[in-house]
C-alpha cells in the first residue's frame, strides 16, 4: 500500500462526504438524505488499496476483490445515518438539527445498520474465500466522523461456526453488528482507522494498526461477565475465546438469547 495514493484517495472522499453534507444542509426542506453515497464502492475501493488485491470488472458478480487466487468480501457499514425521532419515530437526514416532521429534538442515531454475509457463499467457496473486510464509518460527533477497517479470517473458527449456525436457519444471511459480541468473538483484526472533520475546512488523520481486538466486557451478560473477574473494561481475545460460548439465538427473531458450549478450536 503507497501511503501517498491512499491520502490522496481518502482525501477525495473526504472532500466529496464534506461537499454532500453542505449540500444537504442547504437543500433539508426536500427532505432528501443525501450525505455518504457510494460506500460500498468506497470500501471495496479503500481495501484495494490496503491489500493490494483487485476487484472483479463488474458488479453484483464475483468476489468483491482477489489476488488470482483467492479472494475477499468487503463490507461497508455507515453509521452516520438519517437521524430517528423518538417521537414520531420518522426518519430526517443526518445533517438535521429537529425532526423535519414533527419538529422535535429527540433524535437519535440507531447504529443499527450491518454487514450482510451470504452463509451459502461462505460454505461454498470456504477454500478461496480467505477474509472478509469490515468498514465502518461513524458519526462521532458535530462534525468529527470515523472509519474503522477490521479483517475477520474465514478460518477462525467462531466466525465459521456462527456461519454454519445461519445455515441451517431459513435465512441465510448473516447480519453481523460491527462492535457486537458476535463481532468481537470472530477475532477481528483492526487495520485502519481514520478520524476525519467534514467542516468546510476538511481534515482528516490515518493510523495503521495490526491487532486482534479485545472484547469489551459490557457486551457480555452477567453469567458470562462472572467468568472473568479479573477484567474490569476488555477481555484480551485468546482468553475470551477459552472461556465463553457462542450464543444459541433465533436468528431473525426477537427473542431472549441463551448459550450453549460448542467445541470450538481456538485457533485465530
Amino acid at each position: 500500500m503507497s501511503n501517498e495514493q491512499l491520502r490522496l484517495f481518502i482525501n477525495d472522499y473526504v472532500k466529496r462526504w464534506s461537499i454532500d453534507l453542505e449540500n444537504e444542509r442547504k437543500y433539508e426542506k426536500h427532505k432528501i438524505s443525501m450525505a455518504f453515497s457510494d460506500i460500498s464502492i468506497f470500501g471495496e475501493l479503500l481495501c484495494s488499496l490496503i491489500t493490494g488485491m483487485y476487484g472483479n470488472g463488474g458488479s453484483g458478480s464475483g468476489h468483491d476483490l482477489s489476488n488470482g487466487i483467492y479472494a475477499s468480501e468487503v463490507k461497508t457499514v455507515c453509521w452516520a445515518q438519517p437521524w430517528k425521532c423518538e417521537n414520531c419515530e420518522k426518519r430526517s437526514p443526518h445533517t438535521s438539527k429537529l425532526c423535519i416532521h414533527c419538529k422535535s429534538n429527540k433524535l437519535i442515531n440507531p447504529k443499527d445498520s450491518r454487514a450482510g454475509i451470504s452463509a451459502s457463499a461462505h460454505l461454498k467457496y470456504i477454500n478461496v474465500l480467505k477474509s472478509y473486510y469490515i468498514v465502518l464509518i461513524d458519526h462521532v460527533k458535530d462534525d468529527n466522523y470515523s472509519i474503522h477497517v477490521w479483517v475477520i479470517n474465514s478460518s477462525n473458527k467462531y466466525f465459521d461456526t456462527y456461519i454454519r449456525k445461519q445455515a441451517e436457519q431459513k435465512s441465510k444471511t448473516c447480519n453481523l453488528i460491527p462492535r457486537s459480541f458476535d463481532f468481537h468473538m470472530s477475532g477481528p483484526m483492526l487495520i485502519l482507522k481514520i478520524t476525519m472533520n467534514l467542516n468546510s475546512e476538511f481534515t482528516f488523520h490515518i493510523e495503521e494498526y495490526n491487532i486482534i481486538e479485545n472484547i469489551p466486557k459490557k457486551l457480555l451478560n452477567k453469567e458470562e461477565k462472572d467468568k472473568f473477574p479479573e477484567f474490569e473494561i476488555d477481555i484480551p481475545y485468546n482468553i475470551g475465546l477459552e472461556r465463553l460460548c457462542i450464543r444459541d439465538k433465533s436468528y431473525g427473531k426477537e427473542r431472549g438469547e441463551t448459550t450453549r458450549c460448542l467445541t470450538i478450536s481456538h485457533n485465530i
